[in-house]
């Protein structure tokens, strides 16, 4: 409970005005999905603590509502500053609450039942674990299907926009951008603003710029958009010292947060009146981005879109270009396995651990077939049978306490 009202008490600074979602939404902001889903996985653990404690599952609807309610009507007069009271956050919190109640409802239910059931659930368990990672690269395609995917040059306009939506204006000089074949000359400062009739892939993007901008936030350098969309289909970005690229995938339409790379430190030491040249390049395909620097200071990135990645952007904390990116990947993937071995274990037949096995790899082998996305990575897979390999373990060692147990409650 401490670290729920740490999580929902303490003052959200740096935030503009005009960036809080308005009072009471129901889909606030840009990332919607992803403050639903971290609501709901922050209120799980209460509900489970609260069922251990042999309270009803109502008990622990009444109580998790009217707790989150009287969190949301601080925020609703302003304590703290900076936050603003949402209907979702009511709703997700308390499904997170019940969740953690039916999840221990479901631990006590498995120890009772029968090896048809627990094959039946093994099977069933299988079937989400397939669908969840589907849905997972499902959101790393792109937005559109729009144009075949060939490489010929994109059909690139000047933008309506005279600045990007949102975002400040770059102070140091913008010489000249590519996008595909088209090249533009700029030689003043501001972002270079561009449209492109359709999504194409695969795609090559730069930005030459010099100098750099006071401001530490995000600051578009190259800004590139589909048509009747004020949200950037490719951005190339100054982040701090950072240059930073991102592009559009289905995730974001999705409210979960966008796939990126960067390279660190690319601005480091330059001033305004900086003459030296900063060549940024990108490089795009369905299946991965890349991202380098040349002239005034080199670097490279890049990120491959496996089946799997979509993992890491159901969170704001981490991500996609941070070193800590595979442990909030790893951390979901065990969560996601550790059950199939359990109940593998539990089912005591061969034949449904083997089966739902070769159900989860097949998927992870057409997946990227289907939607045009790189292969899982062998790290990847290893956490996959580390997750299951785990839940098996652990279920057949504490098998004679939980017979024990059941004897017990039989008696």
């Amino acid at each position: 409970m401490a670290l729920i009202v740490a999580a929902t008490l303490l003052p959200f600074g740096g935030m503009a005005a005009e960036r809080i979602p308005p009072a009471w939404c129901v889909r606030c902001g840009s990332l919607w999905l992803t403050d639903v889903i971290s609501n709901v996985a922050m209120f799980v653990p209460f509900g489970v603590a609260l069922a251990l404690r042999r309270w009803t599952v109502w008990r622990v609807v009444l109580v998790s509502l009217l707790f989150t309610v009287g969190v949301e009507a601080l925020q609703s007069i302003g304590v703290p500053p900076g936050r603003s009271p949402a209907l979702a956050d009511v709703m997700s919190n308390t499904v997170g609450g019940v969740l953690g109640a039916l999840l221990v409802l479901a631990w006590r239910w498995q120890r009772l039942a029968s090896r048809v059931h627990l094959s039946v659930l093994a099977l069933a368990w299988s079937a989400v674990v397939c669908a969840v990672v589907a849905w997972s690269a499902f959101m790393l395609t792109p937005v559109t299907s729009g144009e075949p995917t060939r490489s010929y040059s994109a059909s690139v306009s000047p933008s309506a926009f005279g600045h990007v939506p949102g975002h400040g204006w770059y102070e140091g000089i913008t010489d000249s951008a590519f996008v595909g074949a088209s090249r533009i000359n700029r030689g003043w400062s501001g972002p270079i603003i561009q449209q492109i009739a359709f999504e194409q892939f695969p795609l090559a993007a730069g930005v030459t710029v010099r100098g750099t901008d006071p401001l530490y936030g995000q600051i578009p350098l190259l800004f590139v958009h589909l048509p009747g969309d004020s949200s950037a289909w490719l951005q190339l970005a100054k982040d701090g010292n950072d240059v930073e690229l991102t592009v559009l995938r289905r995730a974001s339409r999705w409210g979960l947060t966008m796939p990126s790379v960067r390279v660190t430190q690319a601005f480091e030491g330059r001033t305004v009146t900086d003459a030296r040249p900063l060549v940024v390049t990108a490089d795009v395909t369905t299946s991965v981005m890349r991202l380098r620097t040349t002239g005034a200071f080199a670097g490279d990135d890049s990120l491959a879109f496996t089946p799997l990645l979509g993992w890491t952007l159901i969170q704001p904390l981490v991500g996609t270009y941070s070193p800590f990116a595979w442990v909030i990947s790893a951390w979901w993937l065990l969560a996601l396995t550790f059950p199939l071995g359990w109940l593998y274990a539990r089912c005591g037949r061969p034949w449904i651990a083997v089966a739902g096995s070769a159900s989860v790899g097949g998927v992870l082998h057409m997946l990227p077939l289907a939607f045009g996305l790189a292969p899982a990575t062998n790290t990847d897979m290893f956490i996959l049978a580390a997750g299951a390999a785990l839940g098996y373990v652990v279920s057949r060692s504490s098998a004679p306490a939980d017979r024990a147990a059941v004897r017990q409650l039989k008696t």
